[in-house]
């Protein structure tokens, strides 16, 4: 899990910068052999909205195994929750429970680590 400081994140600095800094860590991630044979899944969010009470919120899901895939299934922060508790082997936490399953909306198999 990459969890970006405020600069990286473009609430303090500027998108290039942040763009940059993504390029940067996603290239070795995307060049692994884990990713390139479908073990690995990376889950870019954007957790900002347009302040209009939608609070739709920009999700990214890349996968060796997707083309270009995109889901009707409304997701939600919940849903990435659940999908870390299943990768971890844990028991989702509260709404996360009930929460749309990111990884079936994607056709994405878990594997629990061990």
């Amino acid at each position: 899990m990459l969890i970006p400081n405020r600069c990286y994140d473009a609430h303090d600095c500027s998108l290039p910068t942040a763009d940059r800094y993504l390029r940067t860590m996603l290239r070795p991630v995307l060049r692994s052999l884990d990713f390139k044979r479908g073990r690995l899944a990376v889950v870019i969010t954007a957790d900002e909205d347009n302040s209009r009470g939608v609070n739709d919120v920009y999700t990214v899901v890349l996968h060796a195994g997707l083309d270009r895939s995109t889901t009707k299934v409304h997701l939600t922060h919940y849903s990435l929750s659940r999908l870390l508790s299943q990768v971890s082997g844990s028991r989702p936490l509260r709404k996360a429970r009930t929460a749309p399953d990111l990884a079936a909306a994607f056709r994405l198999r878990v594997t629990p680590a061990r």
